[in-house]
Order: structure tokens, then C-alpha cells, then sequence
């Protein structure tokens, strides 16, 4: 056999081997893509059963504030004064609740805060108490921080923590709660300075 026929038998091999090589490779590639596929779907399955398992967790800690409020205003003695009857609608235990009212008063030209609050408590599930409203010092209720209008008629807000250790705040305007999570990366909201500021103030006295 001469030798230019081994060279075209050597060459029709090498690309046979080159075909299936190729074969081989584009279906391991096609496997591994699907094994990939099938992780990134099994990894995002499990991060959902995560947060799901997490929410079910937060809603069986998570307690609910409503309330009514009467306040009044000592003209003579220019201080405000209030009472607010809180009331936990929630399934957790609402801890160093607090509720707070303020208004933005105008004085000739500019506006001056006032904000009244309660003292630190705590509700169970169900559970109802009145808690008298005096002025505070320290950081004052804006709009920022009680979620609506602090003008010359006023606003109020109510704040707590769960046994979880997640913040809340809650603002008439709202079907539900503002949440700051304990585990949560994002920074704190402008409403939680406030409370911060308020839960250390109370604490104190």
C-alpha cells in the first residue's frame, strides 16, 4: 500500500477521532449545563423554603399595634399632655412599646416640635393598656420619622420590638408595619434614630 494511502487512512481517522472527541465534549457540556441549571434552580428553591420558613417564623412573633389617642394642650403652661389606649392585635409579644404624638406649632415665622410620648411597655397578644403622654426632650417626631404629617394638627406612631429582635413601627396611614430586621444588611431607617433615642431617654428615667 503506498504511502500517500496511509497518510489518507491516518487523516480519515484523525478526523473520525476529532468528531467524536467533539460529540463527547458538546454532550458533556450539554450534561454539565443542565447539572448547573438543575443547582441554580434546587439553590433557589431552597433559598425561597428559607425565606418562607422565615416569614411563618416572623408571623408567629410578630405583634400588631392599634390605638386611641385623646391629647390636650396647657395654654397657660404651654405644654402637651395626652392619653393613648394600645392595643395588641398581633400573635407576638409586643416589647418596649412605645407611642408618641407630635405636632409642628407655629410660632410667629417658624414652627416649633412638640413631641409627647408614654413610657416604655409591653403588651401580650389580646392584651389592652392606657398609658398617659407627657413631652419629651431629645429627637422630635418629623414627618420622617412618624411616617406622615407632623403639622399643626399632629401626628402619632407607635413602635416596639419582638421576641426575635426586629423593630417596628406602625402610622394609621398603613395596613401593616414598617420592619427593621435584626439581621437585615440594610442601613437603619430614619424612624428607628428616633426610637433609639427615645428607648434610651426612657430607659434612663
Amino acid at each position: 500500500m503506498s504511502d500517500e494511502r496511509w497518510v489518507a487512512i491516518g487523516t480519515g481517522l484523525l478526523a473520525l477521532m476529532t468528531f467524536i472527541l467533539a460529540a463527547i465534549t458538546a454532550w458533556n457540556v450539554r450534561k454539565t449545563g443542565r447539572l448547573v441549571e438543575a443547582t441554580e434552580r434546587s439553590a433557589a428553591a431552597a433559598a425561597a423554603t428559607v425565606i418562607e420558613i422565615q416569614r411563618d417564623r416572623e408571623l408567629e412573633h410578630s405583634p400588631y399595634l392599634d390605638w386611641a389617642v385623646k391629647t390636650g394642650r396647657d395654654v397657660e403652661h404651654a405644654t402637651s399632655f395626652g392619653n393613648a389606649q394600645v392595643s395588641n392585635k398581633g400573635r407576638g409579644l409586643a416589647i418596649n412599646c412605645l407611642f408618641c404624638y407630635g405636632w409642628a406649632i407655629p410660632v410667629g415665622a417658624v414652627t416649633t416640635p412638640v413631641t409627647i410620648t408614654t413610657d416604655l411597655f409591653d403588651l401580650k397578644p389580646d392584651e389592652t393598656k392606657g398609658a398617659t403622654m407627657r413631652e419629651r426632650s431629645g429627637t422630635q417626631l418629623t414627618n420622617e420619622m412618624a411616617g406622615a404629617e407632623v403639622g399643626e394638627y399632629g401626628a402619632g406612631a407607635a413602635f416596639c420590638q419582638d421576641l426575635l429582635g426586629n423593630h417596628y413601627r406602625f402610622v394609621p396611614s398603613k395596613p401593616t408595619p414598617d420592619v427593621h430586621r435584626r439581621a437585615t444588611d440594610e442601613a437603619e431607617p430614619r424612624w428607628m434614630i428616633f426610637y433609639r433615642d427615645q428607648f434610651k431617654l426612657l430607659s434612663k428615667s
